[in-house]
């Protein structure tokens, strides 16, 4: 990761917001039951039993990790342990409490009240396998071995679209028990990848870094979720075919990528995971793994047909046309204006990773989102929000009338200003800005 992107990064919490819905995963049933210590307990059970089972053996760091369950609803809380501030009640053997509205939701890892927390949002899955799944993917985050992970912005080009599914159609292949040829489908895997890499330079820095993050938090949800080796390889495939569904890959890419890469290394190279470093390429671990010397220069068309390019372009063809509308209502709604511009100070972030879309030149924009900062609490449910590219600023659409209140709302969004913040209208633009008021 660049310097400049680490300076960037410092003062923002990305907290993304739970991948285990009827979105991401159409086979996600929620329990409809009320959160208390009762109903809790089965969380914080599954939890012990997945550190006790791995003990260490996948990062050689036990996964036991402080759980802190939140009710989206009424942001009730019940904890499996109390808080350094002692904001938590005790209830038997596991406390409970609210989560303030300065609070973010999602299945992440937060630091609330003095403490370092897994956070599971209830209602929880009916079924153990997909809590395992959440738990063992946030548990990783919680040991804290991996860096932060950026947005892969190229992702959301035809072309880079193309070639990553086709990686991902090589790498299933190489994973299949059946197939007779693993070499050779790890090898069309790796010129996909590297043929993405030659086309978008920076590509390769920040796709690592994405899989070193959320690619390898999923690889070891998916690892620890399943009961048996069938059972962990289905868990893999199902990312796969549902992130034909995905909108954007631009953050959420690695939920496929690092569980086929790592998967595919425990068979050919057990001890993969010994020698990562924050910079690590899963694709060049697997080529050396496998002793796979690249053609140069790459030529990726002359195998593309055996993973059914022609077909699957024809459909992101269509996408791509509706991609290029889209800038243009981008334009007209955070260039045109009228806007408002809000600026980014201590912030701490919550969104869906899939419902992120880039705008050239700008940034990206997030359908929703939810961001708590000194000067609030900004909601965003349906038109988008657009952060700048160097997390600056955020720019709203305005509303007809803003007005002197200090809860405001749009088209999509609702925005509660903090004490000693207001919104300065800036009569050469017909735009505003929130600025904290001079003492």
């Amino acid at each position: 990761m660049t310097n400049q992107l680490l300076l960037i990064l410092i003062n923002i919490n990305l907290s993304v917001m739970t991948v285990a819905d009827t979105d991401f995963n159409p086979t996600y049933k929620p329990l409809d039951i009320p959160l208390t210590p009762k109903t809790a307990k089965r969380c914080f059970t599954l939890a012990k039993e997945i550190a006790d089972k791995d003990n260490g053996k996948l990062w050689n760091h036990r996964l036991d990790a402080p759980i802190l369950i939140v009710d989206y609803r009424a942001r009730k809380i019940v904890a499996n342990q109390g808080d350094s501030e002692g904001r938590l009640t005790p209830a038997g053997k596991a406390y409970t409490g609210k989560l303030p509205a300065t609070e973010n939701l999602g299945a992440t890892v937060t630091t609330w009240s003095g403490t370092r927390w897994v956070m599971v949002p209830w209602p929880a899955p009916k079924d153990d396998t997909e809590l395992r799944h959440i738990l063992a993917h946030e548990m990783f985050h919680y040991i804290d071995l991996a860096p932060q992970a950026v947005s892969c912005n190229h992702l959301d080009e035809l072309n880079a679209r193309m070639l990553i599914f086709m990686e991902w159609r090589a790498l299933a292949a190489a994973l299949d028990t059946e197939s007779t040829n693993r070499k050779e489908a790890i090898t069309d895997a790796l010129v996909f990848r590297n043929k993405r890499y030659s086309l978008y330079p920076n590509a390769r820095i920040a796709e690592c870094a994405a899989e070193m993050n959320e690619g390898l938090a999923e690889y070891t949800g998916v690892r620890l979720a399943g009961g048996n080796p069938n059972e962990i390889v289905d868990l893999a495939g199902r990312n796969l075919t549902w992130s034909y569904d995905w909108s954007s890959l631009v953050n959420s890419f690695a939920y496929v990528s690092g569980p086929l890469y790592g998967l595919i290394l425990d068979r050919l190279e057990p001890d993969w995971r010994e020698s990562l470093a924050p910079d690590s390429d899963l694709g060049a671990i697997l080529a050396k793994a496998v002793d796979i010397q690249l053609p140069s220069p790459i030529d990726a068309s002359k195998i593309a047909e055996k993973y059914g390019w022609d077909k699957l372009y024809a459909r992101e063809k269509g996408l791509d046309h509706q991609r290029q509308a889209r800038y243009l209502s981008y334009t007209e709604k955070f260039i045109a204006g009228p806007t408002i511009r809000i600026p980014v100070c201590e912030a701490n972030f919550q969104f869906d990773p899939r419902e992120v879309r880039v705008f050239p030149g700008h940034g990206q924009v997030y359908r929703q989102m939810r961001i708590t900062d000194e000067w609030g609490i900004l909601e965003v449910n349906r038109n988008g929000v657009l952060v700048s590219e160097d997390w600056t600023s955020l720019t709203i659409s305005a509303p007809a009338d803003i007005g002197k209140q200090k809860r405001i709302s749009g088209n999509g969004w609702i925005l509660q200003l903090s004490p000693g913040w207001k919104i300065v209208w800036l009569s050469s633009a017909e735009n505003y800005k929130i600025e904290r008021i001079e003492e």
